[in-house]
């Protein structure tokens, strides 16, 4: 962990944006070296916390890798930068963030843009700074503080997160059997008790596994905390509730959930709930809604036709 780290990006964006929502693309990797593949993931949700935190939505990369499996593309496809904008459009992206980043020696070397697709690219400064992988959250800072203020808000920092309760976490994030998911949220949950980003996500890993109880456990100690996959806690524990037929708690928790970030799911469940209460009309607008995310479509497809017998 004491690899040194020279960050150089480009950043585009317009200051007047508003309604800002920001893609983070996962970083590419130009030279293949496994051992820091985790940072694909590590730098995207790093940046990604950072700007939900600050109040900036983003198009969550959940959302992206929802969307990648109903393409039946792989988890993160090497997409160009042309394809990057289209897909950021199709999400509803008002911004995106697109990098890469290669290994030299003992160093780390990463690019990126910022770029607003609502108006003409306009290139920023050009920033060059150094250091530790150790202090990669605070790399991921300089990127959204950048970006926060660059867009008239002032910026607050993100909590500090030990290095290695932060690699468990993005290593969780990125195995794909639940087993090891658990023992990475778990270990970066044990270093880090008040990460609860690790503690959501271990939750959401604990039902998959049918530990049901532990995890509406989890989620119920959260779902007053401030933290930056808030949403996401809040709609995953609306959804354990609607599958208990505890209507009316599930869909306050899901309201609740789209307060910070606004995402097809919550709309898609809410449709669900109210086709549960017979309230067609209700479930005909959240179904809209979640189809103008450009995700989901073989769902949204079903509650139709559920509302249309």
């Amino acid at each position: 962990m004491f690899n040194k780290i020279v960050f150089v990006f480009f950043l585009f964006f317009t200051l007047s944006a508003s309604a800002e929502r920001v893609l983070v693309f996962p970083f590419s990797q130009q030279n293949g070296d496994i051992k820091t593949l985790w940072l694909e993931m590590g730098l995207a949700a790093a940046i990604e916390e950072s700007l939900s935190y600050n109040d900036i939505l983003c198009v969550s990369i959940d959302d992206l890798e929802n969307y990648f499996k109903e393409q039946n593309l792989v988890s993160q496809p090497n997409f160009p930068l042309s394809a990057q904008l289209g897909l950021a459009r199709t999400l509803g992206a008002t911004h995106l963030l697109s990098g890469r980043y290669k290994i030299e020696n003992d160093t780390i070397v990463v690019e990126c843009s910022f770029f607003d697709l609502e108006s003409s690219l306009k290139k920023g400064k050009e920033i060059t700074k150094s250091d530790k992988i150790e202090n990669l959250r605070n790399i991921a800072e300089d990127i959204a503080k950048i970006f926060v203020e660059g867009n008239g808000k002032a910026f607050k920092s993100y909590p500090s997160v030990p290095p290695e309760a932060f690699e468990s976490y993005i290593r969780g994030r990125i195995a794909s059997d639940p087993i090891l998911k658990e023992v990475y949220f778990r270990k970066a949950s044990e270093l880090a008790p008040d990460y609860y980003e690790a503690k959501c996500l271990l939750a959401i890993v604990l039902e998959e596994e049918k530990n049901t109880t532990e995890s509406v456990k989890i989620l119920e100690e959260l779902k007053n905390k401030n933290y930056s996959k808030s949403s996401l806690g809040l709609r995953f524990l609306g959804e354990l509730k609607m599958k208990q037929g505890k209507l009316s708690e599930a869909a306050v928790l899901i309201k609740s959930s789209l307060k910070s970030a606004e995402n097809s799911e919550s709309h898609i469940l809410l449709a669900k709930i109210y086709l549960k209460q017979g309230k067609k009309e209700e479930a005909l607008k959240e179904v809209r809604i979640a189809e103008s995310f450009g995700t989901h479509g073989e769902e949204t497809q079903k509650i139709l036709e559920e509302i249309n017998k």
